[in-house]
């Protein structure tokens, strides 16, 4: 490349190109990915201290590698640590604008909390790993900031909405993601920010995903958001009884909702005791829910 210049845009420019080679089947790497992707840097780390346009593999470079692989180490912590505050500080700024929002309509307030909390407890349950629940936990926190772009006059409406007014509500995932997008702190959570209001027979907006081809993070989050939506009153409606509740849920298993993810979710507001009520007849939902889905 450094010999043929390249057009670009009217341009043309010398292009060159440092590469860093490891084997994942090595011996001594096979089958660990965090190894195979270090020593690949090592590789190109020690490519680059001899201009432009080598290739070495780390075999090549192994016992003459000259940096100073502790120093290395100790910058790439300083540079995530520097990367966490930044994205700490600019999650906080957008849990602002999410109580903001909340603000806004008392019907909605601490929606968001409860819908963290219950996507928690679903995560919990599924044994996810530490970074998963993370990415769960901020989305389910964000998943409604789309509505800041919705007009009061139809969020708080207490008429049915019309067919144009709920076009436009459907639009808040996708308003959510265009917030949220360019900080580029959140891209695994933007996929869960935008699919949370798909269904799982494929009739949910804003693609008509379906199953499994739904994130998991959104379907867990769709879960807990609708309960915690019946559960609470709305600028149209009353709460429901937590017992219409669960017969709802019940009812859009395997429809609009994971009937999987229902069923776990059931099994820990039983086994932790979540809910205030302690005379719910959690074993009758459960065979309930279990005898719809056989």
């Amino acid at each position: 490349l450094k010999n043929n210049p390249v057009p670009i845009n009217g341009t043309k420019l010398l292009i060159t190109v440092n590469i860093g080679l490891s084997s994942l089947f090595d011996d001594t790497v096979f089958g660990n990915k965090e190894m195979f992707i270090s020593r690949a840097e090592e590789a190109l780390l020690y490519a680059k201290q001899f201009g432009q346009g080598n290739i070495y593999q780390y075999k090549d470079c192994e016992n003459q590698y000259t940096i100073d692989r502790t120093h290395i180490l100790r910058l790439r912590e300083k540079i995530v640590s520097i990367e966490q505050q930044s994205k700490n500080i600019y999650l906080s700024s957008v849990k602002t604008l999410v109580t903001a929002l909340e603000t806004r309509d008392q019907y909605t307030k601490e929606h968001s909390i409860n819908v963290n909390r219950y996507s928690f407890i679903i995560a919990g349950a599924l044994q996810l790993s530490l970074p998963e629940i993370q990415c769960i936990e901020t989305a389910s926190l964000l998943h409604d900031i789309g509505k800041i772009g919705i007009s009061d006059n139809i969020l708080n409406k207490k008429e049915p909405l019309t067919d144009q007014e709920y076009e436009i509500i459907k639009t808040h995932p996708l308003i959510g993601v265009h917030i949220l997008k360019g900080s580029g702190y959140l891209n695994r959570e933007l996929s869960i920010i935008l699919y949370h209001h798909e269904r799982y027979d494929g009739k949910g907006y804003p693609d008509g995903l379906s199953g499994k081809s739904i994130p998991l993070g959104a379907r867990i989050i769709s879960v807990a958001d609708t309960f915690d939506a019946m559960s609470n009153p709305r600028p149209y409606r009353d709460a429901f009884p937590i017992e219409r509740v669960l017969e709802e849920l019940v009812r859009v298993a395997g429809s609009q909702l994971d009937h999987t993810i229902i069923q776990i979710f059931f099994q820990e507001l039983a086994n932790q005791k979540v809910l205030e009520d302690s005379d719910i007849n959690w074993p009758y939902y459960l065979t309930k829910l279990k005898s719809k889905l056989t």
